[in-house]
C-alpha cells in the first residue's frame, strides 16, 4: 500500500515537472490527452524517475496494459510511445548488481 501512496502523491505533487519530461514526447499538446491517459504518463513518468528498483520496461508494460483497460484508441500507443522516449531522458540510479 505503501508503494501506491507514494506514486499517487509523488505525481500529484510533482505533475508540472513530470509534465515537462514527457510533454515533448506527445504526438499533440498535454491539454489534449483524456484524463485517464494523462494520469497514466504521470504515474508512469514518476516511477521512471523515481524508482530505480523497477525494471524500466516493466513500468512502460504497466502503462501500455492500464491504456488498453481504460484508455481510449489511441491511449496504448501513447502510453508506450511517450514512456519509451521519457525513458530516455530520465537519469536513473544504477541498480545494484544481481548475484
Amino acid at each position: 500500500m505503501q508503494h501506491y501512496r507514494e506514486l499517487l502523491n509523488g505525481a500529484i505533487d510533482g505533475a508540472a515537472a513530470l509534465r515537462a519530461e514527457f510533454g515533448p514526447h506527445l504526438d499533440r499538446a498535454v491539454e489534449a490527452l483524456s484524463p485517464v491517459e494523462h494520469g497514466i504518463l504521470l504515474l508512469a513518468t514518476y516511477e521512471l524517475k523515481h524508482r530505480a528498483e523497477i525494471p524500466y520496461r516493466v513500468i512502460i508494460n504497466e502503462a501500455v496494459e492500464l491504456a488498453k483497460s481504460f484508455g481510449g484508441t489511441r491511449a496504448s500507443s501513447t502510453s508506450m510511445a511517450c514512456s519509451t522516449r521519457s525513458r530516455r531522458n530520465c537519469v536513473r540510479p544504477k541498480s545494484p548488481p544481481r548475484a
